[in-house]
């Protein structure tokens, strides 16, 4: 886990802000690119939005392929690093230009499921992010801290980002399941990924003040974010159908956050108010 600290300057004792929580599959043969458009057409005119890529960020191949590879060409060095130089080219003219347009303001990526895996054993969502100055995550799961500042009050926060694990038939059991998994992690907002489902369910958090004289309450949000790619498209024929899921939620998840004075005659900041929901197209 890496995780990432991002100070956000308010320039006044109000503002509204944005996070996305985006599984892209680019350049897969059943990726919506429409969708990456909207997104990144919204991410652009909105200096407030931040994203997160919560893994699979690319779809070149899948965990048992990438040990397979690995096993053939165990006695084969050579082998990989001509891999290597074919997948650093394919990156950075093919990836790199799209991850380009919407690099500011994300708050990092991590690797998944899908990625390429360098001979050194770096990742492909690590050379990206070298290459385009956006933190690396890690594999599976990291905090992203949102800390916003006004002058000498500062009020954080904190977002878990996973990509997931399993899968679930059902909405329900499928939101269960990403609570489940973050059960003994404290966030404020918690995205996950992986299962091409979307969710986003407020959950209420109450305890009571050190001096025992008043309650305290707080929301944490549970956030599926989908994914961009379409398991069925005419004339094509991608692992989800050959693996006989059913049809894939193609979207986003996001958190808004809403900072301001805790009370109207102090300056002390806070979180006011917090919105999650995922979009569908």
């Amino acid at each position: 886990m890496f995780p990432n600290k991002h100070i956000i300057e308010m320039p006044s004792w109000h503002g509204e802000y944005k996070v996305r929580g985006i599984e892209s599959h680019l350049l897969s043969p059943c990726h919506a690119s429409d969708v990456w458009h909207k997104f990144a057409e919204r991410h652009q005119r909105e200096p407030n939005s931040y994203w997160i890529g919560v893994g699979d960020l690319i779809d070149p191949t899948r965990p048992s392929t990438r040990k397979r590879k690995t096993h053939a060409l165990a006695d084969r060095k050579e082998a990989l690093v001509e891999d290597d130089r074919a997948n650093e080219a394919w990156l950075r003219q093919d990836i790199l230009p799209k991850i380009e347009k919407v690099k500011d303001r994300c708050l990092g990526l991590l690797d998944g499921d899908h990625y390429i895996e360098f001979a050194n054993g770096d990742t492909s969502t690590k050379f990206i992010c070298d290459a385009l100055k956006i933190p690396y995550l890690g594999s599976r799961m990291a905090y992203v801290g949102l800390f916003f500042r006004r002058g000498f009050q500062t009020v954080l926060y904190k977002i878990l980002a996973r990509h997931g694990k399993g899968a679930c038939g059902t909405v329900g059991a499928d939101l269960n399941r990403l609570i489940a998994q973050n059960i003994r992690w404290n966030a404020d907002c918690y995205m996950g990924g992986h299962t091409h489902q979307e969710n986003a369910a407020p959950v209420p958090r109450g305890d009571i003040n050190d001096e025992f004289t008043d309650y305290k309450f707080r929301t944490q949000w549970f956030i599926r974010c989908g994914a961009m790619l379409r398991g069925f498209v005419m004339g094509q024929e991608h692992y989800p159908e050959k693996k006989e899921y059913g049809p894939l939620v193609c979207g986003w998840g996001e958190i808004d956050i809403a900072i301001g004075k805790k009370h109207s005659n102090n300056n002390n900041l806070a979180i006011q108010e917090s919105s999650g929901r995922t979009l569908a197209f």
